[in-house]
């Protein structure tokens, strides 16, 4: 009578309806991926949660949250989710939306549709097509140190091609003017 189907909605022979929502579906997702199975705490779809989480193991996340995250173990974040965060765990899985930076010990993977506005440092990166990304992404092991930004300076600029301009002429060829 309670239990939930993997198909769309449809009318139980005792007149209730029976749904799989989107966490049910993230579930099998995550299960697939080779998430770790037993989840230690979650933050579930409708609830908000502000601060910092610290925790051992698996936590899964389908409502939003605010703060900081740090584990030796993985974050699932679920399509519904909604986090402004700065992300430290071994493995991150995201179907959800992340502002804010990910440091990875070993992996990071974003399945649509999953939207990260923020930076990434993992040693892997896995990014599935229809995933948002706006930031950066810089794959190293977390305890190599960051590589220096190499800086890149002007050419400096040839006299001659800057005094000469091109201008159309009525019959559509360029001429050089000085």
């Amino acid at each position: 009578m309670w239990n939930r189907t993997d198909g769309p909605q449809k009318q139980g022979g005792d007149g209730f309806a029976q749904t799989t929502d989107a966490t049910d579906q993230d579930t099998n997702l995550f299960a697939n991926e080779g998430a770790d199975s037993q989840v230690m705490a979650s933050i579930a779809r409708g609830m908000e949660f502000k601060g910092c989480l610290r925790y051992s193991g698996t936590v899964r996340i389908d409502g939003k949250m605010e703060g900081e995250i740090i584990t030796d173990g993985t974050v699932l974040i679920g399509r519904g989710a909604v986090i402004f965060a700065q992300v430290q765990a071994r493995k991150v899985l995201c179907l959800g939306q992340i502002t804010g930076d990910i440091l990875a010990t070993e992996k990071v993977r974003f399945l649509a549709p999953a939207i990260l506005t923020g930076s990434v440092t993992a040693p892997v990166v896995a990014m599935e097509e229809g995933v948002l990304f706006s930031g950066t992404l810089e794959m190293r092991q977390a305890d190599q140190p960051s590589a220096k930004p190499t800086v890149v300076r002007e050419a400096p600029r040839d006299r001659d091609r800057d005094a000469l301009l091109l201008a159309h002429t009525g019959n559509g060829r360029a001429v050089a003017a000085s």
